[in-house]
């Protein structure tokens, strides 16, 4: 090669690489990154006089004028939030300029500020968390596609909207989590529908048997019945949590007929003492459910008369009680109420004491509702040995039911049979590709096939996957009823099932459950109202020792609460004392024994942070003119220094028209002992932190003239009483 050609070549690569070059920084400087910062500026200096205008204050127009002032001297560059602790580095605020300058933040997408108040410095400053800890995506990447995890392989795609919520349990470990509303339903739906017992979800939910046993099932209904609720759950019973499972005709027949043969010898004894009931026992049955037996509180039943009320947010109420005489023989409606927990081992029931007559009565009602469908009644179901199924029906109906996973939900009598998992494993869900998951038939467009979609369609629709019903290992998922919110839900949820975890330094404890007390005579009040707890079901409503249900008040301390005489009598013949409230204290039929037993132990039960020394504080003359101020800042809210502590007639009630949002308290003094009224006023949340009612930080001098107002109504005491029953 001459010397002439070789100078070309260098000249043609010389000049190829200079055009790259260039080409390079044309590219660079024309990123759609650079657009947006340039034109976020540009609104801004756009904005300014009417802004300033609109500031009320000095100090906001100073801060609003250097706000405006740094974002229009400020030149497009790369900007990023380094967060070293977990190893990210967010390259998303070089678009989405306004969420490090929120002052000058538009309306318009994406110069809008954070929506909320989640960037707030005393909860997740951007500094200290970035924006992939709850948003995901790749952070490096300055392209939208890239940068929301579309294109980049490995990254997580981004989440918006409620799914963002998705991330809020890698951090706090509280249940429900506050501000993630959709996460906390999803796991609600996930747990109450029994999800957790075909798939591993983890440690956060452990599996849970959800539905009733299904051994005994011949003494319980009829095969009528059972055909057509196995072929569609939801005509039967419209509020049903069952789902509708994939069953073939022939599979349906083998279920009733292994489930059928299942009977319960001490059910079947008690047939001949229900074949025939007094029409009329079906009426006096009614009013016991309806008013002695609160029944009408937790379930629904034709012809219901319920005055008032309202739901209890996020809580599922027991059965509707539409058809039950079309299911249930009135010997297993027997067995029930003599045994709730041994009958339906996950219902909260209580066991009533009924007897005689009222237990006739009220299985007489519960036998005679029935339904559209007309099946023969279940009546008393004699086992016939000639159709009794052979042994290869048996064995062919105890094939489908462990294929599809019935003990997953379902007690059936094998001690193992509650830990099959016949679903694919659902712990790190959340961390799955999108090439990664089997799309099996269903048509996806290249554009939607991501996790998001997938779990949506999945739980709407899950035979567009695999719709091979006949086929030797099928889909066995059944399809649930789920509202759009709610799969949204669900999804959000199992997007937050993964591996990924956060410093310790990031992790919000769980907060300390309610103190639990200790009895006087030095026995825990859980260990002597062991066996009346259980019997009774206390704590599927109230919480005791930190243990149980959040629908009504918790047990611990009410020795020190409540009137000794008033608390038996409200045990033996309960009356509401909220009107308002949809579940109120069913009449148990307690016995004496039983009464006693429970006194002593509550009783013996005192809140330390109750003070005894206490003066008197009703029925004395001296406290007349206390009891009027009272009156008057109970109705008005005017505390002693002229400032509006609070409206208490806006919530309650005291002898005249009030509020029915807290307990009626015209006859307080009957119930409450005037040492825990005053405490009441004065610590508020720190002696019930679950309350509703707000904190007013009362003086002591308010404290006593409220205590002494809801106290007037009570007749003097002798001298040495302070206020005890």
């Amino acid at each position: 090669m001459n010397l002439d050609r070789l100078y070309s070549l260098v000249a043609a690569l010389s000049l190829t690489v200079l055009a790259v070059l260039l080409a390079a920084l044309w590219t660079e400087s024309d990123q759609p990154w650079q657009w947006y910062q340039k034109e976020f500026a540009a609104r801004t200096a756009a904005d300014r006089p009417a802004r300033l205008a609109a500031a009320s204050t000095p100090m906001a127009r100073r801060q609003l004028f250097d706000a405006i002032e740094l974002a229009d001297g400020r030149q497009p560059a790369l900007r990023e939030i380094a967060v070293p602790q977990l190893g990210e580095v967010s390259r998303c605020v070089t678009c989405h300029v306004a969420v490090t300058e929120p002052l000058v933040a538009r309306a318009e997408f994406p110069f809008k500020k954070h929506p909320e108040s989640y960037l707030d410095p005393r909860w997740h400053p951007v500094e200290r968390y970035g924006c992939l800890i709850c948003h995901g995506g790749e952070g490096r990447a300055t392209d939208a596609d890239a940068a929301h995890g579309l294109e980049v392989r490995g990254a997580t795609p981004r989440r918006s909207g409620e799914y963002v919520q998705a991330a809020c349990s890698r951090c706090h470990r509280e249940r429900p989590i506050v501000a993630a509303p959709a996460w906390n339903l999803g796991r609600a739906l996930v747990a109450e529908n029994g999800c957790s017992g075909c798939h591993d979800l983890g440690p956060d939910l452990p599996g849970a048997l959800t539905g009733p046993p299904l051994s005994g099932l011949g003494s319980k209904t009829t095969a009528a019945w059972l055909t057509e609720w196995l072929r569609d759950p939801a005509a039967v019973r419209p509020d049903t949590r069952m789902p509708r499972t994939p069953l073939a005709a022939e599979e349906i027949k083998s279920l009733v007929a292994l489930l059928s043969n299942s009977r319960e010898r001490q059910v079947d004894a008690l047939g001949d003492e229900f074949t025939s009931l007094p029409v009329d026992f079906a009426r006096r049955g009614r009013t016991l459910a309806q008013q002695d037996l609160a029944c009408a509180d937790c379930h629904d039943f034709p012809g219901l008369q319920r005055p008032g009320g309202y739901p209890i947010p996020g809580r599922r109420l027991a059965l509707n009680l539409a058809g039950a005489g079309d299911k249930l023989t009135p010997a297993w409606i027997a067995a029930l109420l003599d045994d709730p927990a041994r009958r339906l081992p996950t219902a909260e029931m209580p066991r009533y004491g009924l007897a005689g007559d009222d237990r006739r009565a009220l299985i007489a009602f519960l036998a005679g509702l029935r339904s559209s469908l007309k099946l023969p009644p279940p009546g008393r179901q004699p086992a016939d040995p000639a159709m009794a199924p052979n042994d290869a029906e048996l064995r062919k109906g105890r094939d489908v039911l462990a294929r599809q996973g019935c003990p997953s939900c379902h007690i059936t009598g094998d001690p193992t049979s509650s830990e099959l998992r016949i679903g694919p494993s659902l712990a790190t869900v959340g961390d799955l590709q999108p090439w990664q998951i089997d799309w099996g038939s269903a048509t996806v467009s290249p554009g939607d096939r991501h996790l998001i979609t997938y779990f949506l369609r999945k739980l709407q629709r899950p035979r567009q996957f695999h719709d091979d019903l006949g086929a030797v290992n099928p889909l066995r998922m059944p399809t649930f009823r789920f509202s759009g919110p709610q799969s949204r839900a669900v999804a959000t949820y199992l997007l937050s099932r993964s591996v990924r975890t956060v410093p310790d330094e990031y992790l919000v404890p769980r907060s300390a459950g309610p103190t639990a007390f200790v009895s006087s005579v030095g026995e825990s009040v859980p260990g002597r109202l062991a066996p009346l707890l259980s019997r009774y079901r206390c704590t599927a409503c109230h919480a005791l020792a930190g243990q149980g249900g959040a629908i009504a008040p918790a047990l611990d301390g009410l020795g020190t609460k409540l009137r000794t005489d008033w608390l038996r009598d409200y045990l033996a013949a309960p009356s509401p004392i909220r009107p308002g409230i949809q579940v109120s204290m069913p009449r148990l039929f307690l016995a004496p024994a039983e009464l006693d037993a429970i006194m002593v132990a509550l009783n013996a039960v005192a809140d330390p942070r109750v003070s005894a020394d206490v003066p008197a504080i009703s029925g004395s003359n001296a406290m007349a003119t206390e009891a009027e101020l009272g009156r008057k800042l109970f109705l008005t809210g005017v505390g002693s220094d002229g400032e509006t502590v609070g409206v208490c007639a806006a919530c309650h009630r005291h002898g005249s028209p009030g509020g029915a949002a807290g307990p009626d308290l015209t006859h307080a003094a009957a119930r409450l002992q005037s040492e825990w009224v005053y405490a009441w006023l004065r610590l508020g949340h720190r002696l019930v932190p679950a309350t509703r009612m707000p904190s007013f930080n009362l003086s002591d001098t308010e404290a006593r003239r409220l205590a002494a107002f809801v106290f007037s109504d009570l007749p003097a005491k002798t001298p040495g009483q302070g206020g005890k029953p």
